[in-house]
C-alpha cells in the first residue's frame, strides 16, 4: 500500500533546483556567470557530480516505503547493459538527472556510464548496493543477445568483410538447448557462459527490484532465447510484454523487439512498421555491401536505439514515476528537440559535443549572461532561436542586467541541483 506524507521544505524538490537559464548576445557587455556545481573547461561548461555514488564500505539502507517516490528529492534510474546510454540521456532531460548507465565498457557518447562487469561477483555486490538505495525508482536492462540471436541460424552466402573473406557465425543456442548447444568449441562455450552468468544475475537484480516495487523494465528482440533461458523463466510471471518494430521509431530495418515491464505506461511502446514506401525503405540484412558499415553485419548496426524509441522509454519511465508520486519540476525540452538534435542531448548530460580537439581560436559568441532562479522560468523562446524582442528578467531571478538584449540566442535551460542526492 502506498503510503503519502507532508515533505519538508528541506526535500522540497523545487527548493532544491535552481533554474538556469543561458543566453548570448553580439551587442551587449562581456558578462559570463557560473552556475552553481559547473566548472569552467577550455570547450565549455561541464557539470560538476551531484552525488556520490555508494561504496562496498558504505551501503545503503532502505528508509522509506518502496513503492512511493513523494519523499524522495532526487530518484535515479538505473540503465543496464547500456550500450550508446540513449535512454539515460533522455531520462536526464525529463528531469531524472541523477539516472546513469551501467556497462563493462563506456561506448556512450551522450550520457554518463558507471563501469561494472556484472559477470564479477565483487562488482555485483556493487551494484545490488546502489539498488537497495531509497532513491532507486527502477531499472531498464537491455541483456546481451549477441549469442541469443535467431539470426545465427540464418543461412547466409558467405560474404566479404573488408577485403577477406568472414567465418560466418555458428548457432550456439536453440529452442531446446536454450542455455547454450552441445558440442560448442572453446571459446563459444565462455561466450555463452559469459552471457548466461549475465542472465542469472540479471534475474536475481529483479527479483530484488520487484520485492522493493520498483519499475522494471527489460528489453532484448522478440525471436531471441534469451526469453527461453531457465534464468527468465523465474521471473517471467511477473511481467506483461509488449512488442514494436525498431523502423516505426525511425530506424531503417524493421527489427522486431519486445519490452517485458511491471507498469503499464510502458504498453504504449506498440509502433509497428508503416509499410514499405518511397518515404519509407527498408535496408537489407545479412553483410553491409556498401557505405562506412561495409563488411559488418546488419544486426549489429541495430544495436543502439533509435532517438525516438530511447525517448518514448524515458517517458514510461517518467509517467510511471509520476503515477508513483515524483515530480520532475521544470524540464525545458520537448520531445521533438530531443529527437532532431543528439547534440542537445550530449549537452544536457553534460558531455561535450564532438568537435575538433583543439578549441576555437574565434569564440562562437561575444558574450554570455546567465540567468539563475529558484523557481520554475519560463522560456522567452524556443532553445537555440533568438528573442525576437528584449526579455525583462523576472524580479525574482538572479542577472548581471535587467534586461536581455533583442537577438540574443538562448543556448539552454538546465535545472541544477543544490542538494546532493542523500547520501551527503
Amino acid at each position: 500500500m502506498a503510503t503519502s506524507c507532508m515533505i519538508p521544505n528541506s526535500l522540497d524538490p523545487a527548493k532544491q533546483l535552481v533554474h538556469s537559464q543561458i543566453l548570448h548576445s553580439s551587442n551587449s557587455a562581456q558578462v559570463l556567470l557560473i552556475p552553481v556545481n559547473r566548472v569552467l573547461t577550455l570547450q565549455g561548461l561541464r557539470p560538476m557530480p551531484m552525488y556520490k555514488i555508494p561504496s562496498l564500505s558504505n551501503p545503503v539502507r532502505c528508509m522509506m516505503p518502496p513503492n512511493s517516490l513523494r519523499d524522495t528529492s532526487a530518484p535515479f534510474v538505473v540503465e543496464l547493459f547500456c550500450g550508446s546510454a540513449r535512454v539515460t540521456a533522455c531520462l536526464k532531460a525529463f528531469g531524472v538527472c541523477q539516472a546513469f548507465g551501467v556497462d563493462h565498457v563506456n561506448r556512450a557518447t551522450t550520457a554518463p556510464v558507471r563501469i561494472l562487469d556484472l559477470s564479477k561477483q565483487k562488482d555485483q555486490r556493487t551494484l545490488m548496493r546502489w539498488l537497495q538505495s531509497p532513491l532507486c525508482a527502477g531499472i531498464f536492462a537491455a541483456p546481451p543477445c549477441g549469442t541469443c540471436s535467431k539470426a545465427r541460424n540464418i543461412p547466409l552466402v558467405q560474404g566479404v568483410r573488408k577485403g577477406n573473406f568472414c567465418k560466418l557465425p555458428r548457432p550456439l543456442r536453440s529452442d531446446q538447448f536454450p542455455e547454450g548447444l552441445p558440442g560448442l568449441t572453446t571459446l563459444e562455450r565462455i561466450k555463452v557462459s559469459q552471457a548466461n552468468k549475465l542472465f542469472d544475475f540479471l534475474a536475481t537484480v529483479i527479483l530484488n527490484c520487484l520485492e522493493r516495487e520498483q519499475i522494471v523494465a527489460v528489453e532484448n528482440p522478440r525471436g531471441s532465447f534469451f526469453w527461453k533461458t531457465r534464468f527468465w523463466k523465474t521471473v517471467s510471471q511477473h511481467f506483461r510484454y509488449q512488442a514494436h518494430q525498431a523502423c516505426g521509431y525511425g530506424s531503417s530495418r524493421p527489427k522486431w523487439t519486445v519490452i517485458a515491464y511491471n507498469h503499464s505506461a510502458f504498453a504504449k511502446i506498440s509502433r509497428t512498421c508503416p509499410g514499405e514506401s518511397r518515404a519509407h525503405v527498408h535496408e537489407p540484412w545479412g553483410l553491409v555491401q556498401h557505405g562506412p558499415a561495409q563488411g559488418n553485419f546488419a544486426t549489429a548496426l541495430e544495436t543502439a536505439y533509435p532517438p525516438a524509441l530511447a525517448l518514448h522509454i524515458a517517458i514510461a519511465f517518467v509517467e510511471a514515476m509520476k503515477h508513483r508520486g515524483w515530480s520532475p519540476g521544470y524540464t525545458p525540452y520537448e520531445p521533438h528537440q530531443l529527437i532532431e538534435n543528439s547534440v542537445l542531448l550530449r549537452s544536457i548530460t553534460g558531455h561535450q559535443p564532438r568537435a575538433s580537439k583543439a578549441p576555437a581560436l574565434v569564440p562562437e559568441f561575444a558574450s554570455c549572461l546567465m540567468v539563475r532562479s529558484r523557481h520554475p522560468i519560463p522560456a522567452p523562446c524556443p532553445i537555440m532561436t533568438k528573442l525576437t524582442k528584449p526579455w525583462a528578467v523576472p524580479p525574482f531571478a538572479q542577472c548581471a542586467l535587467p534586461e536581455v538584449p533583442i537577438h540574443s540566442k538562448l543556448l539552454r535551460a538546465t535545472p541544477i541541483r543544490l542538494i546532493g542526492g542523500g547520501w551527503g
